[in-house]
């Protein structure tokens, strides 16, 4: 498996947000980060769409990454938050780009070598990450 995750939040039939967390497409890792993705969301009280938007790009700037790196996502979240500030430096894709409109979700996507989804609609986690054993006995020994 490769190591390029996105983790896709999902609600209304459409994609809210998209994180990409480079090196973890890992099975641990993945999991690991879609533990902390699940408790951003489901630890709050129910809010609209775009709250929980801003709750996720908070929560991606608090864990060391921020917005998708081109000018054009970050553009795009300003105008959908004119009175927020967002973290513009030091930040890192290991610890997650989140990008909120179609073609910086898009462009997450295409970068994917595993792909989480999470779907707030029927409450369940598709994971498609899983990491290679050559026996079950070595996986359960993992």
């Amino acid at each position: 498996m490769g190591q390029r995750l996105v983790i896709t939040v999902r609600h209304f039939g459409q994609d809210l947000a998209k994180i990409y967390y480079h090196w973890s497409a890992y099975t641990y890792s993945a999991l690991h980060e879609t533990k902390k993705v699940i408790d951003c969301i489901y630890n709050h009280e129910d809010e609209s769409e775009r709250e929980l938007q801003l709750r996720l790009i908070r929560f991606c700037e608090e864990n060391g990454g921020g917005i998708k790196g081109d000018t054009s996502e970050f553009e795009c979240i300003e105008k959908m938050y004119p009175n927020e500030v967002f973290k513009t430096e030091n930040y890192s894709r290991s610890y997650g780009l989140i990008a909120l409109s179609e073609k910086g979700m898009n462009d997450l996507q295409m970068w994917s070598e595993g792909d989480v989804e999470i779907d707030l609609d029927e409450e369940t986690v598709h994971f498609g990450v899983y990491g290679w054993y050559e026996h079950l006995d070595h996986y359960n020994e993992e």
